[in-house]
């Protein structure tokens, strides 16, 4: 019985030390995995590290903005002006989302989707499946579509020659089919468009305009591949001469200049949040965080083998006496001690690696990652993977090592070992610094945690439930869209309806220079402008501090009345009370002229239109007698399918719109910009 009862207490002893190397060694690699996924961004094209994204540093009247997209000429006239760039690539279209694309009788909704230069084959080594670079988009009306768009529609046939009918663009004919765009990739798209069909609808003088004002939009996201053996700031340095060229008179105009800002292809993928319009990105701050957190678990782990085979050190004191006094070297039994730490930690492996392939869906679907059980034969998860084994060995294993072949043979066969064993001091210290890690990582979980509760629950100036967007992109239904909310509305579950030109959530702020009345003079202002409906005020739930809504009955309103936000009353030093009747005019056209010219009529109280990351805006909001094209929404009550059948009826049967119902609701949108969090 005392046999089996000391075998049982190896085997879980054992045990323990697997299991618990093995859980720290798994979350380690799985940790190691998203990192590498996180910095392998883009490192898959040929030349990635010669390509670099143009970006645009914007000031406007006094006012900073920065942009990922960058003017339409700029790229084609720096490649004509700076001999070290090789080639560049534009795409445009940033913000298309909701086209509906139609073949026979399938028809779907594609949002990712760009106009690009046929250079873009020359930058970027996508795969071809179909199809060649040298003809993919170098004709009009034609597109290049992923594998996965591809089968959508056509399934497993070839569908060079085939014609696609978009519900804004026209129809285009498919010239090459692509491999999906890799996972790691920070410009994901479905679908390319030749810029040639833009030339084409737009006319090639209009299109390719390079007067000053044109250099002044931010329009396309722009990429230049650089002659081998020359440097980005060669680039810059030459960009002032173009600058002065192009832009600088123009600038002085408008009281604007612009820098130009690049960044790695590779690091386009990380982003301070700085940049406006710019595409889904990573955070580097987390991924260092997470390198932390992974060698914080390795070292809990290893404190738990230590303290296991220091706990059971006075079972194996006879054991290290009696080798002692048959000879053996202190040196001998180190190597003993070390190596039994390294075949545990060789079995904890083998465990690990069954654990992350059991755990890696469950991962990939919480990091929103697409990683593979054999991206651990990558060269540097695998290089990784040694270090853990190694380092896990040598300090799980160092402690219990020296410690305990330090016995004194005679003490140890007398039962006398010393006091020293007894107090245990070391192993107090590990315990005490393996908890303190552990209460940190938990700390720092529950402060997430409440910083989302925060952020789920925070006053965010306007009540987003029961709310849905539906952006109309087809033509005739966004001529009637006017006729179409009126009667929509009539339903008895719709409470509101109104357009809006941008959306909460949108990266776009829609910068505008606005004059405004400040101490008796017309000062420049740049602004954020939102142009709105009449209902878009009391449909969103905002409050009005000071002044009025914008009211049918009063016909001025629609030509001269103004909207703004008290961050507005604060950048121009007025009080609310003060604002109402304030003179305020616009400057829209590329000339300079004022568009429209009023007073302020009310003042809303902040609201956030992007995430409580970002401060809030000045915000403008005024009206125009043009159709808007996304219609906003508001259910009067939780239920909402008998209301969407009815606008789906509507549409169908008063609109002619045969396409299917797009829209998305603004709640799970605000949560969404909230998702890198919810990952952490």
């Amino acid at each position: 019985c005392l046999v089996l009862i000391n075998e049982i207490y190896y085997f879980f002893y054992s045990l323990i030390n697997i299991i618990g190397l093995a859980s720290g060694i798994a979350i380690a690699i799985l940790i190691l995995m998203f990192i590498n996924d996180e910095f392998s961004y883009d490192k898959h094209f040929t030349d990635y590290q010669n390509i670099y994204r143009l970006e645009s540093d914007l000031i406007l009247s006094g006012n900073q903005d920065k942009f990922a997209l960058t003017p339409q000429p700029l790229a084609p006239t720096m490649k004509e002006e700076i001999p070290e760039i090789k080639e560049i690539v534009r795409f445009l279209g940033a913000g298309v989302e909701d086209i509906l694309f139609k073949y026979e009788d399938k028809e779907f909704y594609e949002d990712s989707m760009y106009f690009v230069d046929s250079t873009v084959f020359d930058i970027f080594d996508y795969k071809f499946v179909y199809g060649n670079k040298e003809s993919a988009l170098n004709r009009p009306m034609t597109m290049v579509i992923s594998r996965s768009m591809a089968n959508r529609y056509f399934g497993d046939i070839d569908p060079l020659g085939n014609s696609i009918e978009t519900s804004n663009f026209g129809t285009y004919e498919i010239s090459a089919v692509i491999e999906d765009v890799p996972s790691n990739s920070h410009m994901k798209f479905n679908c390319l468009l030749s810029v040639a069909s833009v030339v084409e609808l737009q006319g090639a003088e209009t299109f390719n305009d390079r007067s000053a004002p044109s250099f002044w939009g931010m329009t396309s996201y722009s990429y230049i591949l650089l002659n081998p053996n020359t440097s980005i700031e060669q680039v810059h340095d030459k960009f002032g001469t173009l600058y002065d060229k192009y832009m600088k008179e123009f600038g002085e105009r408008i009281n604007a200049s612009y820098t130009l800002m690049t960044t790695p292809l590779s690091d386009t993928h990380f982003s301070d949040g700085s940049l406006q319009w710019d595409l889904p990105v990573g955070n580097k701050k987390n991924a260092n965080i997470f390198m932390f957190v992974a060698l914080f678990i390795i070292l809990i782990a290893c404190i738990n083998y230590m303290n296991m085979a220091t706990a059971r050190s006075t079972n194996r004191a006879r054991e290290v006496g009696i080798k002692k006094v048959v000879g053996a070297h202190r040196g001998s039994l180190i190597g003993q001690f070390l190596g039994e730490a390294m075949m545990v930690t060789l079995i904890s492996l083998i465990f690990s690696l069954l654990i992350v392939f059991t755990l890696l869906p469950q991962f990939n679907h919480l990091a929103d990652k697409n990683m593979l059980f054999s991206n651990i034969l990558t060269p540097t998860i695998l290089i990784g993977i040694i270090i853990i084994v190694v380092l896990v060995s040598l300090i799980s294993g160092s402690y219990p090592a020296f410690f305990l072949s330090k016995f004194v043979p005679h003490k140890v066969l007398k039962g006398t070992m010393g006091s020293g064993l007894g107090k245990g001091w070391l192993r107090k210290i590990l315990v005490v610094f393996q908890f303190t890690i552990s209460l940190i990582l938990i700390i720092c979980t529950l402060v997430i945690t409440k910083q989302q509760k925060y952020v789920k629950s925070r006053d965010l100036g306007f009540n987003p439930e029961n709310i849905i967007i539906i952006p109309a992109r087809d033509t005739s239904l966004i001529r009637q869209i006017s006729a179409f909310r009126e009667e929509i509305i009539s339903h008895a579950d719709i409470e509101y309806g109104a357009t809006a030109n941008l959306t909460p959530t949108s990266t776009n702020q829609g910068k505008t220079i606005f004059n405004l009345d400040i101490n008796g003079e017309m000062t420049d202002q740049t602004l954020s402008l939102a142009i709105v409906d009449f209902d878009y005020i009391k449909l969103m739930g905002m409050y009005i501090i000071a002044g009025r809504d914008f009211d049918r009955d009063i016909s001025t309103d629609t030509l001269q009345g103004f909207i703004v936000n008290e961050a507005t009353v604060k950048s121009v030093g007025w009080t609310n009370e003060e604002a109402i009747g304030k003179r305020i005019r616009t400057l829209m056209g590329p000339d300079g002229s004022f568009t429209r010219d009023g007073e302020v009529i009310g003042v809303v109280k902040d609201y956030h239109f992007g995430s409580l990351h970002n401060e809030i805006d000045p915000f403008v909001l005024l009206l125009i007698n043009l159709p808007i094209p996304n219609l906003h929404i508001k259910f009067t009550n939780d239920n909402h399918t008998a209301a969407l059948s009815y606008i789906e009826k509507v549409r169908t049967e008063s609109f002619n719109v045969n396409s299917p119902l797009n829209y998305y609701y603004l709640e799970e949108r605000i949560d969404a910009q909230y998702a890198s969090e919810e990952k952490l």
